[in-house]
């Protein structure tokens, strides 16, 4: 399985086939993307082949001054997938609230309760 870390504080001057050489001590890389000469302070991303190598490479190369600089090397915080969808309330959830008389809704209502005094609203104009 594929895993990709995050390479921290790369030197202006690296380049991609250093990050390779280096990191591909640890096994096989499947791609590296490399911001270095647009930033002070430059990062890459190198993604290996198999998830124990990437895990090598963090224990081995992590503040460690490699390439002109000392290196922070952690595993990659996001894997480039969307976030799954919010969830809307489903059809039965709101066909099964509990039509309140206006008498019961006060004034003081909390947040959660804010949400769906629209609906409540909309639900008793419907139903007199």
């Amino acid at each position: 399985m594929a895993a990709k870390i995050y390479v921290g504080n790369v030197d202006r001057r690296t380049d991609k086939r250093d990050l390779e050489q280096e990191f591909g001590r640890f096994g096989k890389i499947r791609q590296v993307q490399l911001w270095a000469d647009r930033h002070p302070s430059g990062f890459a991303f190198v993604e290996f082949e198999d998830e124990r190598d990437a895990e090598d490479a963090i224990k081995e190369l992590d503040d460690r001054t490699i390439l002109g600089s000392r290196l922070r090397v952690e595993w990659a915080r996001s894997t480039g997938r969307k976030p799954p969808p919010r969830r809307r309330p489903s059809q039965t959830a709101r066909r099964n609230l509990t039509l309140l008389p206006t008498c019961c809704l006060t004034t003081t209502l909390s947040y959660s309760h804010t949400l769906a005094l629209p609906l409540i609203t909309h639900m008793l104009a419907l139903n007199p």
